[in-house]
């Protein structure tokens, strides 16, 4: 994941496989703070609003689940920051 500056591209990290990413645009509705580009062939899954729209309505507990575990990686994300800015 990159973040473009004015200084030129910043790597954010480095993803593995199973990694998700873009949580925080779909929860939020915002635009996409970063930039996603696969260095080897990669195989990824999308889920757009619409498509999580469409699980809520059909299954409100996976969408319960789905929405669960997206809040657990963006905590893990915050929590990981904060121990890299204490040092």
């Amino acid at each position: 994941l990159t973040k473009t500056t004015q200084t030129g591209p910043v790597v954010l990290a480095r993803l593995q496989a199973g990694d998700c990413f873009g949580e925080m645009a779909v929860i939020d509705l915002s635009p996409r703070s970063a930039s996603a580009q696969a260095l080897l062939a990669t195989r990824a899954l999308e889920l757009s609003m619409n498509g999580l729209h469409a699980l809520y309505q059909q299954d409100v507990e996976q969408f319960a689940l789905v929405q669960m575990n997206m809040a657990r990686e963006l905590s893990r994300r915050l929590r990981k920051l904060g121990d890299r800015l204490r040092g």
